[in-house]
């Protein structure tokens, strides 16, 4: 499908919403946001109790969130730079494998300096799922339909964001352990990278 209409000053294409949603793309990319945020929340909640159980001090636990929050400001800073001289699509599904490795990092780490690299692949992940997700919309069906796109797809997102630390509390009560939640998670992180390479 083409969009209804081109803007009237600067010939940029406006996508009815229902337009986007008949393009393969627009399902690839909110499916794999769906997948991402899944993936990411269910590792951040329980990063606390988990750290704690591979051995980590609450006060070890408690400096890798704030190296967590401070590589994420950094890194949308960053990102929003890139974002200007690569193309959005790569970015992004980099983006989503950093979850998988930051994931797949803290899976083994039972160190502090493990358990920083995992904080910073995964506040530079987080953050830029944020930052690059509304110019992902954007230069795929311009910035007329911006507003409605996004909002769904965040609404995708919040879903995720509800659904993946339940599952990884479901496996910790089946299991005693977050290892095997996150073995999972970091699967599906990487899953959706796939889906959003798959993006045209």
């Amino acid at each position: 499908p083409q969009p209804r209409s081109k803007g009237p000053e600067d010939g940029e294409p406006r996508w009815l919403l229902r337009e986007a949603a008949a393009t393969p793309t627009f399902w690839l990319v909110l499916v794999s946001l769906f997948a991402v945020s899944f993936a990411s929340s269910g590792v951040g909640l329980h990063l606390m109790p988990h750290l704690t159980q591979q051995g980590l001090s609450p006060r070890e636990a408690v400096g890798a969130i704030s190296v967590l929050s401070l590589s994420g400001a950094v890194g949308a800073l960053a990102l929003g730079f890139l974002a200007e001289r690569f193309p959005i699509r790569v970015l992004m599904g980099l983006v989503y494998l950093l979850v998988a490795a930051g994931t797949t990092v803290l899976i083994l780490a039972d160190t502090v300096v493990e358990t920083y690299l995992f904080a910073v692949l995964h506040g530079i992940a987080s953050s830029g799922v944020n930052v690059l997700a509304p110019t992902l919309w954007a230069s795929y069906y311009g910035r007329w339909s911006l507003g409605s796109l996004h909002g769904i797809s965040r609404a995708f997102q919040v879903t995720g964001f509800a659904v993946g630390p339940l599952l990884a509390g479901l496996v910790y009560d089946a299991t005693g352990s977050y290892q095997n939640a996150f073995v999972y998670l970091a699967l599906v992180a990487a899953a959706s990278s796939l889906l959003v390479f798959l993006s045209r």
